[in-house]
């Protein structure tokens, strides 16, 4: 019984100094459209970091069947904004890159179109999945992914 509750301890011991490096990202995704006839979806991504980069599987399944058109990036001001210049890509589940952007403003509202990488605006067969670096420890940005039909 001793043996059991020391290595109850120690487990419990290290669960509980080790749970803070298993922060993870907060995303929060919202769908809406800039169209009344819905021709146009975006999906707005409230991103906040955690001290390593991400990999944020798309859920709104309202883009299949479109094209991607544009992302934008608004990392805010103050104390949030990214700690650094980040990256985002948009890619598809092969894991096949439609969207390289480097070197985003850590202060600028940057806008770009979904040719940007691949000179053509790419198709939704599946559910895209974003991958951003690192904001810094608790630093927030928003992405916004415009698709069209």
């Amino acid at each position: 019984m001793k043996r059991f509750i020391l290595i109850f301890t120690l487990f419990l011991t290290l669960f509980v100094f080790t749970v803070p490096g298993w922060a993870d990202w907060t995303i929060t995704e919202t769908v809406f459209y800039r169209s009344p006839d819905r021709t146009q979806t975006v999906i707005k991504l409230a991103c906040t970091s955690d001290a390593s980069g991400t990999d944020y599987q798309l859920t709104a399944g309202r883009v299949i069947g479109k094209h991607l058109y544009s992302v934008q990036t608004d990392p805010g001001d103050g104390a949030d904004a990214p700690a650094g210049v980040y990256t985002l890509d948009v890619e598809d589940s092969l894991n096949f890159h439609l969207l390289d952007l480097d070197g985003l403003s850590t202060s600028a509202v940057e806008v770009h179109l979904g040719s940007a990488t691949l000179g053509l605006y790419p198709h939704m067969d599946r559910l895209p999945s974003v991958v951003l670096s690192t904001l810094g420890d608790g630093n927030k940005t928003d992405i916004y992914l415009t698709f069209v039909d």
